[in-house]
């Protein structure tokens, strides 16, 4: 179960971050005093600074969306159909196809 911070830690962590103490250094010494993680009273130290207005601003980066563009590509008419206006001199016939003889 999570242990709840009383009004004098959390006056004693405020008075810290206010007086610009490195976090980590202080966060090592109230560890022994407090009888807490060093995790716990860092990640505490800064949501306090956050909510104190000492921390940078960070502005969230926005995403844009990605716009997609479909290549044009041009397309090409096909090339006159050949057309033969000559006529065969020769042509056999078979049972499964037909031969010309030019």
């Amino acid at each position: 179960m999570r242990k709840t911070f009383s009004t004098t830690e959390r006056q004693q962590l405020i008075e810290t971050v206010n007086s610009g103490k490195s976090i980590s250094s202080a966060a090592k010494e109230f560890a022994k005093t407090m009888n807490r993680s060093e995790g716990t009273l860092m990640t505490k130290m800064y949501e306090l600074k956050k909510k104190l207005g000492l921390a940078p601003v960070r502005n969230k980066k926005v995403r844009k969306p990605r716009v997609v563009t479909t290549p044009t590509v041009a397309v090409q008419k096909p090339a006159d159909i050949v057309t033969m206006n000559f006529k065969p001199s020769r042509t056999e016939v078979h049972s499964d196809h037909v031969r010309l003889y030019f």
